[in-house]
């Protein structure tokens, strides 16, 4: 059973997670076709992915859900982990 059946997918993970940084970020063809499928099988996740696209798209918006730092430390993370 994958993991994804026996717990819902946070925005914190998703927000930690290369591929979907990937995904998001630089509209990666394949990682688009696994974070659809993924969207599908599991619809409990859906709410949260949305979330962390929301986040991502809008990382210069005021945001109820992050700090001012926390954006920064994001932006920063984001910035390391897609240039490796």
């Amino acid at each position: 059973m994958s993991i994804a059946k026996t717990m819902n997918i946070g925005v914190s993970w998703l927000l930690e997670n290369t591929d979907f940084l990937r995904y998001v970020l630089e509209s990666d063809c394949e990682q688009q076709i696994y974070w659809d499928s993924f969207a599908k099988e599991h619809p409990q996740c859906q709410p949260a992915i949305d979330q962390a696209k929301y986040i991502l798209q809008h990382l210069d918006t005021p945001s109820d859900f992050l700090t001012r730092e926390e954006i920064e430390n994001l932006k920063r993370r984001i910035k390391t982990t897609l240039s490796v």
